[in-house]
């Protein structure tokens, strides 16, 4: 599991403001579970990340606005998809 007293400096996320895509980079030693939910709390997306991995998350289907992303539960950063 994640320690929460690390803060979540182990995830990095952009660009932001996204249009196509948003890079992710787990550089934790951990499995994380990374979504994306609107300003309503409904999940836009899951991605499941491995150990220090790196994903390119698809949102040029997304609606222009704000959106949340959480890694296990946890909230992480607000973004903005333009």
């Amino acid at each position: 599991s994640i320690d929460p007293d690390q803060g979540l400096d182990w995830l990095r996320l952009g660009p932001v403001p996204a249009d196509r895509i948003l890079e992710v980079h787990n550089s934790s030693g951990n499995d994380v579970h990374l979504t994306i939910t609107n300003v309503v709390g409904q999940e836009m997306r899951s991605v499941q990340l491995l150990p220090q991995s790196h994903e390119t998350v698809e949102v040029s289907d997304l609606s222009p606005g704000i959106y949340f992303v959480h890694a296990n539960g946890a909230f992480a950063q607000q973004i903005v998809i333009r």
